[in-house]
């Protein structure tokens, strides 16, 4: 079974809270702050972009 962290959050939310699995976790994920899945990639992705800002090529560079 491969690793898949958005099922345990999923379920850990769905534990504490108890509510049942049908349904929606989206105000339960705002109650107790925890990002969802898209969020947590959305964030990486923003923060390596700030990070390696200066080695990154923009398209005028490639493309001239």
């Amino acid at each position: 079974m491969k690793f898949m962290p958005h099922l345990i959050t999923k379920k850990f939310t769905r534990i504490i809270s108890g509510i049942s699995k049908y349904t929606s976790r989206r105000q339960i994920f705002k109650d107790y702050n925890v990002y969802t899945l898209a969020c947590l990639y959305i964030l990486g992705v923003v923060f390596n972009i700030k990070v390696y800002k200066d080695s990154l090529l923009v398209n005028v560079q490639i493309h001239n």
